[in-house]
Protein backbone atom coordinates (compact mmCIF):
# COMPACT_ATOMS: atom_id res chain seq x y z
CA UNK A 1 0.00 0.00 0.00
CA UNK A 2 2.76 1.83 1.01
CA UNK A 3 4.43 1.64 -2.78
CA UNK A 4 1.18 2.44 -4.35
CA UNK A 5 0.95 6.09 -2.06
CA UNK A 6 4.78 6.57 -2.83
CA UNK A 7 3.75 5.75 -6.73
CA UNK A 8 1.11 8.25 -6.70
CA UNK A 9 2.82 11.03 -4.99
CA UNK A 10 5.72 10.42 -7.57
CA UNK A 11 3.16 10.83 -10.23
CA UNK A 12 1.39 13.64 -8.98
CA UNK A 13 4.60 15.40 -8.27
CA UNK A 14 5.56 14.97 -11.66
CA UNK A 15 2.41 15.99 -13.58
CA UNK A 16 2.63 19.39 -10.93
CA UNK A 17 5.90 19.95 -12.09
CA UNK A 18 5.53 19.97 -15.94
CA UNK A 19 2.24 22.19 -15.29
CA UNK A 20 4.16 24.61 -13.19
CA UNK A 21 7.32 24.44 -15.87
CA UNK A 22 4.83 24.99 -18.82
CA UNK A 23 2.89 27.76 -17.07
CA UNK A 24 6.67 29.60 -16.45
CA UNK A 25 7.38 29.04 -20.36
CA UNK A 26 3.76 30.35 -21.36
CA UNK A 27 4.49 33.98 -18.99
CA UNK A 28 8.17 34.20 -20.30
CA UNK A 29 6.62 34.04 -23.62
CA UNK A 30 3.78 36.37 -23.52
CA UNK A 31 6.56 38.89 -21.93
CA UNK A 32 8.70 38.65 -25.14
CA UNK A 33 8.16 41.24 -27.83
CA UNK A 34 5.60 40.13 -30.41
CA UNK A 35 6.98 41.56 -34.23
CA UNK A 36 4.86 41.99 -36.52
CA UNK A 37 4.90 43.56 -40.12
CA UNK A 38 2.34 43.72 -42.88
CA UNK A 39 2.19 44.11 -47.31
CA UNK A 40 4.65 46.64 -48.67
CA UNK A 41 2.02 48.74 -50.52
CA UNK A 42 -1.47 48.03 -49.43
CA UNK A 43 -2.74 51.45 -47.78
CA UNK A 44 -4.75 52.42 -45.71
CA UNK A 45 -3.93 49.05 -43.77
CA UNK A 46 -0.29 48.16 -44.09
CA UNK A 47 1.84 50.36 -46.14
CA UNK A 48 6.00 51.13 -45.80
CA UNK A 49 7.17 54.55 -46.19
CA UNK A 50 11.18 55.21 -46.35
CA UNK A 51 13.16 57.59 -43.67
CA UNK A 52 16.68 58.09 -43.51
CA UNK A 53 17.29 54.24 -45.56
CA UNK A 54 15.15 52.82 -43.24
CA UNK A 55 11.15 51.30 -43.94
CA UNK A 56 8.99 51.96 -41.65
CA UNK A 57 5.51 50.82 -41.21
CA UNK A 58 2.55 52.23 -41.31
CA UNK A 59 -1.43 51.41 -41.60
CA UNK A 60 -4.50 51.39 -39.50
CA UNK A 61 -4.41 48.78 -37.38
CA UNK A 62 -1.19 49.94 -35.83
CA UNK A 63 -2.36 52.83 -33.44
CA UNK A 64 -5.29 50.40 -32.03
CA UNK A 65 -2.96 47.59 -31.43
CA UNK A 66 -1.00 49.42 -29.10
CA UNK A 67 -3.64 50.42 -27.39
CA UNK A 68 -5.89 47.22 -27.20
CA UNK A 69 -2.70 45.48 -25.94
CA UNK A 70 -0.92 48.60 -23.26
CA UNK A 71 -2.77 46.18 -20.68
CA UNK A 72 -0.61 42.62 -21.62
CA UNK A 73 2.88 41.54 -21.03
CA UNK A 74 4.01 41.64 -24.72
CA UNK A 75 4.56 44.71 -26.93
CA UNK A 76 4.52 44.70 -30.29
CA UNK A 77 7.28 45.44 -32.25
CA UNK A 78 7.85 46.29 -35.58
CA UNK A 79 9.68 43.90 -38.21
CA UNK A 80 12.74 45.31 -40.01
CA UNK A 81 11.56 44.94 -43.49
CA UNK A 82 14.67 44.14 -46.17
CA UNK A 83 14.50 46.20 -49.47
CA UNK A 84 14.15 42.97 -51.30
CA UNK A 85 11.02 42.13 -49.30
CA UNK A 86 9.79 45.41 -50.16
CA UNK A 87 10.12 44.25 -54.03
CA UNK A 88 8.49 41.06 -53.27
CA UNK A 89 6.15 40.46 -50.91
CA UNK A 90 6.31 36.84 -51.51
CA UNK A 91 9.90 36.86 -49.79
CA UNK A 92 7.77 38.68 -47.12
CA UNK A 93 5.28 36.08 -46.30
CA UNK A 94 8.44 33.15 -46.54
CA UNK A 95 9.78 35.32 -43.60
CA UNK A 96 6.55 35.02 -41.36
CA UNK A 97 6.39 31.68 -42.38
CA UNK A 98 9.66 30.57 -40.88
CA UNK A 99 9.22 33.12 -37.82
CA UNK A 100 11.35 35.55 -38.54
CA UNK A 101 8.48 37.68 -37.03
CA UNK A 102 5.13 37.03 -35.68
CA UNK A 103 2.20 39.09 -36.43
CA UNK A 104 1.50 40.05 -40.17
CA UNK A 105 -1.08 42.72 -41.11
CA UNK A 106 -3.54 42.79 -44.23
CA UNK A 107 -3.97 39.10 -44.92
CA UNK A 108 -7.06 37.60 -47.08
CA UNK A 109 -8.66 34.28 -46.89
CA UNK A 110 -9.10 32.32 -50.01
CA UNK A 111 -6.01 33.60 -51.08
CA UNK A 112 -2.52 31.64 -51.52
CA UNK A 113 0.02 34.16 -51.25
CA UNK A 114 -1.44 33.84 -47.40
CA UNK A 115 -1.23 29.97 -47.53
CA UNK A 116 0.74 29.12 -44.16
CA UNK A 117 -0.75 31.78 -41.67
CA UNK A 118 -2.85 31.25 -39.11
CA UNK A 119 -5.72 33.88 -38.91
CA UNK A 120 -7.65 35.40 -36.17
CA UNK A 121 -11.07 36.00 -36.43
CA UNK A 122 -13.00 38.08 -36.34
CA UNK A 123 -11.87 40.32 -38.86
CA UNK A 124 -12.63 43.99 -37.99
CA UNK A 125 -13.18 45.36 -41.35
CA UNK A 126 -13.57 44.70 -44.89
CA UNK A 127 -11.92 45.83 -48.14
CA UNK A 128 -14.84 47.33 -50.38
CA UNK A 129 -14.09 46.66 -54.14
CA UNK A 130 -16.04 49.18 -56.56
CA UNK A 131 -16.38 50.15 -60.06
CA UNK A 132 -14.83 53.40 -60.51
CA UNK A 133 -15.46 55.57 -63.66
CA UNK A 134 -14.98 59.19 -64.65
CA UNK A 135 -18.01 61.92 -64.09
CA UNK A 136 -18.70 61.59 -67.93
CA UNK A 137 -18.84 57.55 -68.08
CA UNK A 138 -21.10 57.08 -64.99
CA UNK A 139 -24.35 57.52 -67.21
CA UNK A 140 -23.24 54.40 -68.90
CA UNK A 141 -23.52 51.45 -66.08
CA UNK A 142 -26.81 51.56 -64.70
CA UNK A 143 -26.74 47.78 -63.58
CA UNK A 144 -24.63 44.96 -63.51
CA UNK A 145 -25.48 43.51 -67.15
CA UNK A 146 -24.16 46.96 -68.52
CA UNK A 147 -20.47 45.57 -67.20
CA UNK A 148 -20.87 42.51 -69.42
CA UNK A 149 -21.17 44.82 -72.35
CA UNK A 150 -18.33 47.18 -71.37
CA UNK A 151 -14.53 47.00 -70.88
CA UNK A 152 -12.85 47.21 -67.51
CA UNK A 153 -8.99 47.47 -66.37
CA UNK A 154 -7.56 46.15 -63.02
CA UNK A 155 -4.22 46.99 -61.75
CA UNK A 156 -2.09 43.93 -60.51
CA UNK A 157 -0.43 46.40 -58.22
CA UNK A 158 -3.60 45.83 -55.96
CA UNK A 159 -3.76 43.16 -53.47
CA UNK A 160 -7.16 41.20 -54.65
CA UNK A 161 -8.25 38.13 -52.66
CA UNK A 162 -7.59 34.99 -55.17
CA UNK A 163 -12.04 35.27 -54.84
CA UNK A 164 -12.49 38.51 -56.46
CA UNK A 165 -10.08 37.65 -59.16
CA UNK A 166 -11.52 34.28 -59.97
CA UNK A 167 -14.93 36.42 -59.91
CA UNK A 168 -13.91 39.82 -62.35
CA UNK A 169 -12.49 37.24 -64.94
CA UNK A 170 -15.82 36.71 -66.06
CA UNK A 171 -16.14 40.32 -66.85
CA UNK A 172 -14.77 41.73 -69.77
CA UNK A 173 -11.54 43.38 -68.02
CA UNK A 174 -8.21 43.36 -68.62
CA UNK A 175 -5.62 43.88 -66.06
CA UNK A 176 -2.33 46.13 -66.31
CA UNK A 177 0.70 46.37 -64.22
CA UNK A 178 0.44 49.76 -62.08
CA UNK A 179 -2.78 51.97 -61.02
CA UNK A 180 -1.26 54.83 -63.31
CA UNK A 181 -1.67 52.90 -66.60
CA UNK A 182 -5.43 51.99 -65.22
CA UNK A 183 -6.05 55.25 -64.51
CA UNK A 184 -4.77 56.46 -67.99
CA UNK A 185 -6.76 53.90 -70.09
CA UNK A 186 -9.96 54.67 -68.29
CA UNK A 187 -9.37 58.84 -68.41
CA UNK A 188 -8.51 58.06 -72.01
CA UNK A 189 -11.56 56.15 -72.72
CA UNK A 190 -9.61 53.32 -73.93
CA UNK A 191 -11.95 51.64 -71.45
CA UNK A 192 -15.52 52.17 -69.69
CA UNK A 193 -14.52 51.37 -65.91
CA UNK A 194 -11.76 50.15 -63.81
CA UNK A 195 -12.46 47.76 -60.55
CA UNK A 196 -10.85 48.09 -57.54
CA UNK A 197 -10.26 49.35 -53.80
CA UNK A 198 -12.00 52.45 -52.90
CA UNK A 199 -9.51 52.76 -49.75
CA UNK A 200 -6.59 51.92 -51.99
CA UNK A 201 -7.70 54.03 -54.98
CA UNK A 202 -8.77 57.41 -53.02
CA UNK A 203 -5.15 57.28 -51.11
CA UNK A 204 -3.00 56.45 -54.31
CA UNK A 205 -5.25 58.55 -56.62
CA UNK A 206 -4.30 61.42 -54.69
CA UNK A 207 -0.73 60.94 -56.25
CA UNK A 208 -1.84 62.03 -59.55
CA UNK A 209 -4.08 64.74 -58.44
CA UNK A 210 -6.66 62.33 -59.74
CA UNK A 211 -9.21 61.99 -56.69
CA UNK A 212 -11.41 64.62 -57.49
CA UNK A 213 -12.21 63.38 -60.75
CA UNK A 214 -12.91 59.28 -60.38
CA UNK A 215 -16.48 58.24 -59.49
CA UNK A 216 -17.28 55.00 -57.19
CA UNK A 217 -19.97 52.77 -57.35
CA UNK A 218 -22.42 53.34 -54.31
CA UNK A 219 -22.13 50.23 -52.93
CA UNK A 220 -18.93 48.01 -53.58
CA UNK A 221 -19.77 44.90 -55.57
CA UNK A 222 -17.26 42.76 -53.08
CA UNK A 223 -16.43 42.82 -49.41
CA UNK A 224 -13.01 41.59 -48.68
CA UNK A 225 -12.16 41.06 -44.99
CA UNK A 226 -8.75 42.30 -43.95
CA UNK A 227 -7.16 39.73 -41.26
CA UNK A 228 -4.26 40.15 -38.95
CA UNK A 229 -2.59 36.52 -38.97
CA UNK A 230 0.30 34.75 -37.01
CA UNK A 231 3.01 32.46 -37.84
CA UNK A 232 1.77 29.05 -37.48
CA UNK A 233 4.90 28.45 -35.87
CA UNK A 234 4.71 31.30 -32.66
CA UNK A 235 5.11 29.83 -29.84
CA UNK A 236 1.91 29.05 -27.48
CA UNK A 237 0.12 30.32 -30.56
CA UNK A 238 -3.40 29.67 -28.90
CA UNK A 239 -2.39 32.02 -26.06
CA UNK A 240 -1.78 34.90 -28.41
CA UNK A 241 -5.08 34.19 -30.74
CA UNK A 242 -6.89 34.49 -27.96
CA UNK A 243 -5.85 37.44 -26.72
CA UNK A 244 -6.41 39.17 -30.50
CA UNK A 245 -9.59 37.34 -30.59
CA UNK A 246 -10.78 38.71 -27.58
CA UNK A 247 -9.34 42.54 -27.98
CA UNK A 248 -10.84 42.28 -32.06
CA UNK A 249 -14.50 41.28 -30.75
CA UNK A 250 -14.59 44.42 -28.48
CA UNK A 251 -16.59 47.10 -30.98
CA UNK A 252 -14.19 49.54 -29.95
CA UNK A 253 -11.01 48.24 -31.45
CA UNK A 254 -13.03 48.37 -34.77
CA UNK A 255 -14.38 51.42 -34.64
CA UNK A 256 -10.58 52.20 -33.91
CA UNK A 257 -9.34 50.66 -37.52
CA UNK A 258 -12.31 52.78 -38.99
CA UNK A 259 -11.26 55.68 -37.32
CA UNK A 260 -7.29 55.79 -38.70
CA UNK A 261 -8.57 54.91 -42.20
CA UNK A 262 -11.00 58.16 -42.51
CA UNK A 263 -7.32 60.05 -41.18
CA UNK A 264 -4.84 58.05 -43.39
CA UNK A 265 -6.70 58.75 -46.38
CA UNK A 266 -8.22 62.07 -45.39
CA UNK A 267 -4.20 63.15 -44.46
CA UNK A 268 -2.79 61.82 -48.14
CA UNK A 269 -5.13 63.64 -49.89
CA UNK A 270 -4.82 66.76 -47.88
CA UNK A 271 -1.12 66.67 -48.33
CA UNK A 272 -1.51 66.01 -52.25
CA UNK A 273 -3.80 68.81 -52.96
CA UNK A 274 -1.65 70.72 -55.04
CA UNK A 275 -0.31 67.98 -57.28
CA UNK A 276 -1.35 68.55 -60.94
CA UNK A 277 -3.11 65.72 -62.72
CA UNK A 278 -1.68 63.98 -65.83
CA UNK A 279 -2.60 65.60 -69.61
CA UNK A 280 -4.79 63.16 -70.12
CA UNK A 281 -7.44 64.55 -68.03
CA UNK A 282 -6.87 68.11 -68.94
CA UNK A 283 -7.40 67.31 -72.10
CA UNK A 284 -10.56 65.87 -71.35
CA UNK A 285 -11.97 69.04 -69.16
CA UNK A 286 -10.01 71.68 -71.12
CA UNK A 287 -13.24 72.42 -73.20
CA UNK A 288 -15.82 72.34 -70.07
CA UNK A 289 -17.08 75.98 -68.67
CA UNK A 290 -16.92 76.20 -65.03
CA UNK A 291 -20.44 75.90 -65.15
CA UNK A 292 -19.74 72.07 -66.42
CA UNK A 293 -17.57 70.62 -63.76
CA UNK A 294 -17.97 67.12 -62.94
CA UNK A 295 -20.28 68.55 -60.16
CA UNK A 296 -22.72 69.95 -62.06
CA UNK A 297 -23.19 67.51 -64.52
CA UNK A 298 -23.22 64.52 -61.50
CA UNK A 299 -26.70 67.25 -59.93
CA UNK A 300 -28.01 67.48 -64.00
CA UNK A 301 -27.96 63.27 -63.92
CA UNK A 302 -29.23 63.26 -60.09
CA UNK A 303 -32.41 65.66 -61.98
CA UNK A 304 -32.82 63.79 -64.53
CA UNK A 305 -33.16 60.37 -62.94
CA UNK A 306 -35.71 62.02 -60.35
CA UNK A 307 -38.11 62.56 -62.66
CA UNK A 308 -37.76 59.85 -64.40
CA UNK A 309 -38.17 57.40 -61.25
CA UNK A 310 -35.06 55.63 -62.33
CA UNK A 311 -32.50 57.05 -59.31
CA UNK A 312 -32.98 53.19 -57.78
CA UNK A 313 -31.58 51.25 -60.89
CA UNK A 314 -28.09 52.87 -60.98
CA UNK A 315 -25.38 51.54 -59.17
CA UNK A 316 -23.12 54.66 -59.42
CA UNK A 317 -22.71 56.75 -57.32
CA UNK A 318 -23.57 60.37 -58.19
CA UNK A 319 -22.27 62.42 -55.49
CA UNK A 320 -19.18 63.99 -55.45
CA UNK A 321 -16.20 61.52 -55.36
CA UNK A 322 -15.35 63.54 -52.10
CA UNK A 323 -18.03 62.55 -49.41
CA UNK A 324 -17.26 61.48 -46.57
CA UNK A 325 -15.32 58.15 -45.83
CA UNK A 326 -17.89 57.26 -42.74
CA UNK A 327 -20.42 56.50 -46.01
CA UNK A 328 -18.21 54.39 -47.58
CA UNK A 329 -17.66 53.02 -44.05
CA UNK A 330 -20.74 52.14 -43.39
CA UNK A 331 -21.42 48.00 -43.06
CA UNK A 332 -18.58 47.19 -43.81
Amino acid sequence: MKKILLALFLLLTAVSNAFAVNMVQKEDVLKRNMIYSGLPDFPPFSYYTEVRSAYILNGAFLKPLREAFKSYSFTPTPYKITEDEIKNPKLLLLSARSGEFQIFIGAMTDTKLFTGLEFVYPAVISDPIHIITTPDGQDAIKSFNDLLKLKGVVSKEEYLSDFVVRKIQSYNVEFVDTSYDAYEKLFTGQVDYMIGSAFFNRFKSSHYGLHRYMVYSKNPIFKTPIFIAFSKITPVLEEYVKAFSEEFSKPSFGRAVKEEIIRIIEEEEANNDGVVPPAFVKEIFEEKSEEETPKNAEEAAEAQDDEQGKSSARIIEKEKVEKSLDEVLEGL
